[in-house]
C-alpha cells in the first residue's frame, strides 16, 4: 500500500501556520530570512567538487512585473516594504526626506529591471517554464488584450461620434493645420479643436489607452524573445528542457525514463498529495478576487510545486546532477512553502533580489557575496530567534497587546539590519549587468526608471504633438473602418497579434516534425479529375453539385481528440490541400465519393500558410482603391481559411482554449461590427461571411470542450461550478446564434437583399446548413447528460410542491428531448433525399463527393437520435423505456416514446459507415449498447426456459460491461465524451447484472 506523504495532521498544522502567517507583520521578515537562507545554501551547493545544474523556473510573477510593473510589484521585491520603507531614513517627512526616499526607490525598481531583463532574457542559460505557468501567461495575455480591445473601443467611441461626414482627407487637413503652428498658436488651436469636436474626451484615456497597449507588445516582445524552455522531448526542438540540458551540460536526460517514472502508482500518489496540500493552503486565503479565480490561481500553483518535486525526484533517482528552483516573489508561495512541513517536497523558492547567482560570477567572487550576506544574516538572528509563529505562540502573542508593540520594533531592527545587503547588491549586480549585457537594454532600462528633467516649455510642445499624433491615428482607423470594415489593414493587425501568441503556443504544443490528419471533400468547379468507369472518354470539364454555394472544400480532423466537418471557401487554402491530396499514392482513385480521403498535414506547413496570408494582406496594401477592394475580398477569405486549418491543428491535441484564443482575435473585429449594425451586404463580402460563419461554429464546439472537460475533470456537482461550465454553454450558444447570423448576412449578399428587409432564417434559402441543427442537438446532448448524472436532492414525500416541480422538470427534460430527436430524423430524413436526387440524372457520376456530404450529414444525424436514445436506457429519465434491458417483461411501442424505430435508425447507420468509410468517435461503443439489446430483444422473443434465459440474459449484459472496459482508460486523465458514456453504461449494466 502506497503511504501519504502528509498526514491528516500535518496538513490542518499547515493551513493554521499559513493563516497565521498572513495576519502578522513580522511574517516579512520571515520571508526575508528564508529567501537569503536559500541563496546562501545554493552558495554552499557553489563550492562543490561537482556542483549541480540549476534549472530556474520562473513563476507568472516575474513576467508580470517585467510586463506591467507597478506597485504591487514593487512591494513583493522589497518584501512587503522591509527593504524600502525603513523608518530610520533620515528626516521622514521632509522634503529632504522625501527626495532621499524617491531616490531610494528609483534605485531598487533599477536593480528589480535589470534583474528581470537578465533572468528573462539576458542569461545563457535558459529558464523553465512549467506547463502550468505557461498557461497562466496565455490568461495574463488574454486579459490584456481584453483589456486593450475595451479601452480602444472607448477611446473610439468618444472621438468619433462628432465626426459622421468626415473622411479621412478631411481630417488630415485638419491635422495639418493644427501642427502647422508653434507654441501659443498650437496650444490654441489645439484647445479650439479640442473644445468643438472632443467635448467628452479625457487625456486619461489615451494615457489608459498607451499604457494597456504598452503591455500588451510587452508580453508579445516577451514571449517572442525570451529565453525558455518548456518540459518537453527533444523532438520539440530548442525550446525542450531535454535539449538544453544535453546541449549546454552535457546531461542526458531521458525523456522515456522520465515519462514511465511519472505513470507510476507512487509517483502519482505523491503528486496527487501536494497538489491537493498546496491547492487547499492557498485557497484559504481569502483575496479581493472572485473566488472562482482564486480557486484556478491555486490550482495552478499546486500543479507547479507537484511538478518541480516530481522533476527532483526523478533527477535525484536518475542520479542527474541537476535540480529545478522557483524564482518568485509572490508572498503566498514564500508563505506556503514556509508553513509546509519540512523535508516532505523538493522545491526551493528563490526571491529575485536575492539570487545573484544567475550573473556569471566565479564561485570566489559568489562566496565573497555570500559572506556580506552571512553578516547580514548574523545581524538578524539575535531579533528572531526567539520568535515563532505557530498557534500557540499566536495565542499568546493576541493576548498581549505590549507584544504587539514590541514585534513593531523588532521589525524596524530586523528592517535596519536587513537593508544592509542593499548597497552590495545595487553595486556588484549594476556592474555585473554592465559587463554582461548590451548598452542599449542597460539604457532601456534606465530610461524606463529615471525621470530626466527637462525644458517645461518644450515639453509641453512635444506632449500636445504626441497627443495629436496619437487621438488622429485613431480617428484615421476609426473612419477607415466606418466604410470598410474589412480593411486589409484591420484584420492584418488582428492577425500580427496572432502570429505571436501561435509561435509561443507552437513551442510547447508540437514537435518539429508533427502533423494532424484531416479527411477532405473536394467540391471542385470543374471535375475532370473525378471521372467514374461511366464517363471515362469524357474531357469536357462538368459543374460540380456543391451544397452550399461558393463552397470549394470540406475538411474534418481525423482523432480522438477533435472530429468536426468544416467548410472552406479559399482558392488558396483549396490549392494548397490539393496539393496535399496528390501527393497521397493512388490519388485518381480516392474521389469516387465512397473512400475516405485521409490526408496527413504537417503544422510547419500550415502554420506557414497563416503567415503567407498575412503577407499578402501587407502587400495589398499598396495597390490602388479598386485593386484593395478585390484583393481584401480574397486575402481575408484565404487569411480566414489559414486561421481556421491552424485552430483545427491545435485542436487536434486537445489545446482548445489555444484555439479560442487565436479564432476570438479575429472574431472581435467582426462581432464589433454587428453591435454597431455596419456590416456591408455586397456581393464582394459574401464569401467573408461563410468563412466568419466557420470561426464561429469552431470556437462553439471549443467553447463545448472545454466545458465538458472542466465538469467532469473536477468532479464537482454542477451546481457548485463556480459558473464556469454554464458560462461555456452561454458563449457556445451565442456563437452557434452568430454563426446562423453569418448564413443570413450571405443570404443578404447573395441575393441583393438591404438590411432592412427580411431575408430567410439562418440563410435558409441559398444557404441552408444542416450542421446548425445537427450542433444544437449536440450542445443539448452535453447539457443533457450532464443533467442526467448530476445528483438532485430528494424532496421529502410531504413537500408536493417539490415533488410536483420534480415531475414537471422531469418531463420537460424528456419533451426536449423526444423534440431533438424527431428533428434528427426529420434532418436525417432530409438528407438521404438530397443524395437520391444526386444519383438521378445526367451529371450523377460527378456528384459522387456532395453524395459523400449528405451522406456524412444523415450519419451524424442518426448518431445524434442513438445516443439520446443511449441517455435515456443509461439514466432513469423514463423509467417505462427500461423494459428494453429485460427479457420478461415486453415493452409496447407506445411506452417508448419516438425511440419505437431505434433498430432501423441503427441499421441505417451501419450501412452509412460501411458504405462510406466513416469514422465516428462513438460508433464502437453504439454499436455494442444496441447489439446487447437486441440480443435481449431476440431472448424475449425465444421465450426459452427461464434458467437459460437468464444464464444468457447475464451473459450479454456481462459481455457489454467487459466490452466498454478499455474505453473507460482511453485518454488517460481527459474524460472525451466517450469514455463519459462508457463509464456511465457500465454502472447502469452493473446494476442489471447483480439481480440476476
Amino acid at each position: 500500500m502506497i503511504t501519504s506523504l502528509f498526514r491528516s495532521d500535518q496538513i490542518e498544522d499547515t493551513i493554521k501556520r499559513f493563516a497565521i502567517a498572513t495576519q502578522r507583520r513580522i511574517n516579512i521578515a520571515f520571508r526575508f530570512r528564508n529567501a537569503l537562507h536559500a541563496f546562501l545554501r545554493d552558495v554552499e551547493r557553489a563550492q562543490w567538487e561537482d556542483p549541480p545544474v540549476k534549472i530556474l523556473a520562473v513563476d507568472t510573477s516575474e513576467i508580470i512585473s517585467a510586463v506591467n510593473y507597478g506597485s504591487s510589484n514593487f512591494s513583493a521585491f522589497t518584501f512587503g516594504g522591509l527593504l524600502s520603507d525603513a523608518p530610520q531614513r533620515n528626516n521622514p517627512g521632509t522634503a529632504d526626506g522625501d527626495r532621499s526616499r524617491l531616490a531610494e526607490e528609483i534605485e531598487l525598481k533599477t536593480l528589480d529591471r535589470l534583474i528581470l531583463q537578465h533572468l528573462l532574457e539576458g542569461r545563457t542559460d535558459r529558464f523553465l517554464l512549467l506547463d502550468d505557468h505557461a498557461d497562466e501567461v496565455m490568461i495574463i495575455r488574454n486579459a490584456l488584450m481584453r483589456d486593450h480591445q475595451k479601452h480602444r473601443e472607448m477611446v473610439e467611441s468618444a472621438l468619433l461620434e462628432n465626426f459622421g461626414g468626415f473622411t479621412i482627407e478631411h481630417l488630415e487637413r485638419v491635422r495639418s493645420w493644427i501642427q502647422g503652428n508653434r507654441e501659443d498658436a498650437l496650444r490654441e488651436e489645439w484647445h479650439r479643436f479640442r473644445r468643438h469636436f472632443l467635448p467628452n474626451w479625457r487625456d486619461s484615456m489615451r494615457d489608459t489607452l498607451n499604457k494597456n497597449t504598452k503591455s500588451l507588445n510587452s508580453i508579445d516582445d516577451l514571449i517572442s524573445n525570451a529565453k525558455y524552455v518548456f518540459t518537453r522531448p527533444q523532438s520539440a526542438g530548442d525550446h525542450s528542457l531535454v535539449s538544453a540540458l544535453a546541449r549546454q551540460h552535457r546531461i542526458d536526460f531521458d525523456w522515456t525514463r522520465y515519462e514511465s517514472y511519472t505513470e507510476r502508482q507512487d509517483v502519482q500518489k505523491h503528486y496527487g498529495d501536494i497538489c491537493d496540500i498546496v491547492d487547499q493552503v492557498a485557497v484559504s486565503i481569502r483575496k479581493k478576487r472572485p473566488q472562482d479565480l482564486v480557486d484556478q490561481a491555486a490550482r495552478r500553483d499546486a500543479h507547479a510545486f507537484a511538478q518541480m518535486h516530481l522533476l527532483n525526484c526523478f533527477f535525484h533517482e536518475e542520479r542527474i546532477n541537476a535540480r529545478v528552483e522557483l524564482v518568485t516573489r509572490s508572498p503566498t508561495l514564500h508563505d506556503i512553502i514556509a508553513a509546509l512541513p519540512p523535508g516532505h517536497i523538493r522545491v526551493t523558492l528563490r526571491h529575485p533580489l536575492l539570487m545573484p547567482d544567475i550573473y556569471r560570477f566565479d564561485a570566489e567572487a559568489l562566496a565573497a557575496i555570500g559572506g556580506v550576506l552571512q553578516r547580514v544574516d548574523g545581524l538578524i538572528r539575535p531579533y528572531m530567534d526567539d520568535v515563532a509563529i505557530d498557534a500557540g505562540e499566536n495565542a499568546k502573542f493576541k493576548q498581549n497587546l505590549s507584544s504587539i508593540e514590541d514585534e513593531k520594533d523588532l521589525l524596524k531592527q530586523v528592517a535596519t539590519a536587513a537593508r544592509q545587503a542593499i548597497p552590495l547588491l545595487r553595486d556588484v549586480l549594476t556592474v555585473q549587468q554592465g559587463l554582461e549585457q548590451s548598452q542599449s537594454s542597460f539604457k532601456t532600462i534606465i530610461r524606463e526608471t529615471v525621470t530626466i528633467d527637462a525644458d517645461p516649455s518644450a515639453e509641453e510642445e512635444n506632449l500636445i504633438q504626441e497627443k495629436i499624433k496619437d487621438i488622429f491615428e485613431i480617428l484615421s482607423r476609426g473612419l477607415r473602418e466606418r466604410s470598410d470594415p474589412f480593411s486589409s489593414s484591420a484584420i492584418r493587425d488582428l492577425a500580427d497579434q496572432n502570429k505571436k501568441l501561435i509561435a509561443f503556443e507552437r513551442r510547447r504544443t508540437f514537435a518539429q516534425d508533427d502533423t494532424f490528419s484531416v479527411r477532405l471533400l473536394y467540391f471542385s468547379s470543374n471535375v475532370d479529375s473525378q471521372k467514374s468507369d461511366s464517363d471515362v472518354s469524357s474531357k469536357k470539364p462538368v459543374e460540380n453539385c456543391r451544397p452550399i454555394p461558393e463552397l470549394r472544400y470540406a475538411v474534418r480532423p481525423v482523432g480522438p481528440a477533435f472530429g468536426r466537418l468544416f467548410h472552406l471557401y479559399s482558392e488558396s487554402i483549396a490549392k494548397f490541400l490539393e496539393e496535399k491530396r496528390r501527393e497521397i499514392p493512388d490519388n485518381d482513385t480516392i474521389l469516387n465519393g465512397y473512400s475516405p480521403t485521409e490526408v496527413p498535414l504537417r503544422v510547419d506547413f500550415v502554420l506557414d500558410q497563416l503567415d503567407i496570408s498575412i503577407d499578402k494582406l501587407r502587400e495589398k496594401e499598396k495597390g490602388s482603391n479598386a485593386e484593395k477592394s478585390k484583393a481584401d475580398a480574397d486575402e481575408i477569405v484565404y487569411h480566414l481559411g489559414a486561421t481556421l486549418l491552424a485552430c483545427l491543428a491545435f485542436a487536434s491535441r486537445r489545446k482548445f482554449e489555444t484555439a479560442i484564443n487565436i479564432a476570438s482575435t479575429i472574431l472581435h473585429h467582426i462581432i464589433e461590427q454587428m453591435r454597431r449594425g455596419s456590416l456591408p451586404y455586397d456581393a464582394g463580402n459574401l464569401r467573408r461571411y461563410l468563412a466568419y460563419r466557420e470561426l464561429f461554429l469552431f470556437r462553439h464546439y471549443c467553447e463545448r470542450c472545454v466545458a465538458m472537460d472542466e465538469y467532469f475533470s473536477t468532479r464537482r456537482s454542477f451546481n457548485d461550478s463556480k459558473g464556469a461550465v454554464p458560462k461555456n454553454f452561454a458563449r457556445a450558444q451565442r456563437d452557434l446564434d452568430f454563426a446562423a447570423f453569418m448564413s443570413e448576412a450571405a443570404e443578404r449578399c447573395h441575393s441583393g437583399y438591404s438590411k432592412f428587409v427580411d431575408v430567410p432564417p439562418a440563410g435558409a434559402s441559398h444557404f441552408k446548413d444542416f450542421r446548425l441543427r445537427l450542433t444544437h442537438t449536440a450542445s443539448m446532448i452535453d447539457q443533457y447528460l450532464i443533467l442526467a448524472m448530476a445528483t438532485k436532492e430528494i424532496p421529502p414525500e410531504s413537500d408536493w410542491l417539490k415533488l410536483e416541480f420534480e415531475a414537471m422538470r422531469s418531463r420537460l427534460d424528456i419533451w426536449t428531448a423526444a423534440g431533438l430527436v424527431k428533428e434528427s430524423v426529420t434532418d436525417a430524413f432530409y438528407a438521404r433525399e438530397q443524395v437520391k436526387l444526386l444519383k438521378s440524372g445526367e451529371s450523377a457520376a460527378h456528384n459522387s463527393i456532395t453524395r459523400r456530404y449528405f451522406a456524412h450529414i444523415e450519419a451524424r444525424a442518426l448518431q445524434n437520435a442513438l445516443t439520446i436514445f443511449m441517455i435515456f436506457m443509461t439514466f432513469r429519465i423514463a423509467p417505462e423505456m427500461h423494459r428494453l434491458w429485460h427479457v420478461r417483461r415486453t415493452p409496447s411501442p407506445e411506452r417508448i416514446l419516438v425511440f419505437r424505430d431505434w433498430k432501423e435508425w441503427w441499421e441505417r447507420y451501419k450501412e452509412l459507415r460501411k458504405d462510406y468509410g466513416f469514422s465516428m468517435r462513438i460508433a464502437d461503443i453504439t454499436d455494442r449498447f444496441l447489439k446487447c439489446l437486441e440480443e435481449i430483444e431476440t431472448m424475449r422473443n425465444q421465450r426459452n426456459s427461464m434458467e437459460k434465459t437468464n444464464s444468457e440474459h447475464k451473459y450479454f449484459l456481462g459481455k457489454l460491461y467487459d466490452d466498454l472496459g478499455k474505453y473507460t482508460k482511453e485518454g488517460g486523465g481527459e474524460e472525451t465524451f466517450v469514455k463519459i458514456m462508457a463509464t456511465q453504461i457500465r454502472k447502469r449494466t452493473q446494476e442489471l447484472i447483480e439481480p440476476i
